[in-house]
């Protein structure tokens, strides 16, 4: 009996330090586990960032492709104002010579008129 009951002893303490190792590893186990669900939960809330980032830079890129499309159309009818200011300015030119012109006859005139109220 005393060989069956070493054998039991023996059996028995290897059992429980199998079942130490076990709970050991476990404990490890579930750790690691805890680990990498809080790194998950990280990575998640970092992806949102990155997302919502992404997102705003979507939108100001939508924002400058209309701020580039209103820069063009601007451009268009400034060039549009601008030929006709420089048609106004032709005319405007022409119609001061012409005043200048009618002034230089009506002065010449008014002395012609003063210089034989004179005689």
């Amino acid at each position: 009996m005393e060989a069956t009951s070493n054998g039991l002893c023996y059996t028995t303490n290897e059992l429980c330090i199998v079942f130490f190792k076990v709970k050991s590893t476990s404990c490890n186990f579930h750790n690691i586990v805890l680990a990498i669900r809080g790194c998950a939960c990280e990575t998640s809330i970092i992806l949102e960032k990155t997302l919502a980032i992404t997102n705003d830079i979507y939108g100001v890129y939508l924002l400058v492709k209309e701020a580039v499309t209103l820069h063009y159309f601007l451009n268009e009818d400034l060039s549009k104002e601008n030929t006709i200011l420089l048609l106004l300015e032709s005319l405007l030119s022409k119609d001061v010579i012409a005043i200048t012109n009618a002034r230089r006859e009506t002065n010449m005139e008014v002395s012609l008129i003063q210089g034989q109220a004179n005689h």
